[in-house]
């Protein structure tokens, strides 16, 4: 799965990252129930591994600062999804 994240920080700048990667932006916290397939979710913090997280994204309002490292996911954008069928009826019920 494709995610794009919109992330705004604390100083009200905000960007998107596209194709967000899970080992470049992180959670600050852990959920409970954590699902590797949705890993980000508006309201979730978050953090860069290297500044080129931030750097590289998409700047909506404000501009890239080395010192920001942390931000809240504001939104979340699935570009692509491989669906993987188990089994498939026909039209007739499968009969």
């Amino acid at each position: 799965m494709v995610q794009n994240v919109t992330v705004q920080f604390d100083d009200d700048a905000k960007c998107k990252i596209k194709r967000a990667d899970p080992r470049g932006l992180i959670p600050i916290c852990h959920n409970l129930i954590e699902d590797e397939d949705y890993p980000y979710y508006p309201g979730q913090r978050v953090r860069g591994i290297t500044s080129a997280v931030f750097r590289d994204a998409q700047w909506l309002q404000g501009t890239h600062k080395a010192g920001r490292t942390k931000a809240t996911i504001s939104n979340v954008e699935i570009k692509s999804l491989v669906v993987t069928w188990i089994a498939a009826a026909g039209p007739d019920g499968g009969s």
